[in-house]
């Protein structure tokens, strides 16, 4: 795919196929989904793709092009840098906590021990 900038300057846009890298980007929408609790059948539909192309992307047998990974991020208050580079800097606190346990890295405690 070739892009025409404004200036008149060509510039190729790849979209990566590295299956290990596609299956890391679907693990994310994927949680993504399950913290903002989306059904893959929701998310398709406001994405106007289907069910089987979204879980194409989800397993990373299918390349998520850019447009795509926007649309997504804007469905589930994701940021592009959350998909591609797995960073949660920028996502909304309570997903950053959801993602969080679900990856196992927060624990979440009662009050029990706490003191006034």
């Amino acid at each position: 795919m070739r892009l025409l900038i404004s200036s008149g300057i060509r510039v190729s846009m790849k979209i990566a196929k590295n299956g290990a890298w596609q299956e890391l980007v679907g693990h994310r929408i994927v949680m993504l989904r399950a913290a903002k609790g989306v059904k893959q059948a929701q998310l398709a539909r406001h994405l106007k793709i289907s069910p089987q192309r979204l879980s194409n992307y989800e397993r990373g047998e299918r390349p998520l092009d850019i447009e795509q990974a926007i649309a997504i991020c804007e469905n589930l208050q994701g940021t592009l840098d959350y998909l591609y580079r797995g960073i949660h800097a920028g996502l909304p606190f309570e997903v950053i906590q959801r993602l969080a346990s679900e990856e196992g890295r927060l624990e979440l405690r009662g009050t029990d021990g706490l003191k006034n």
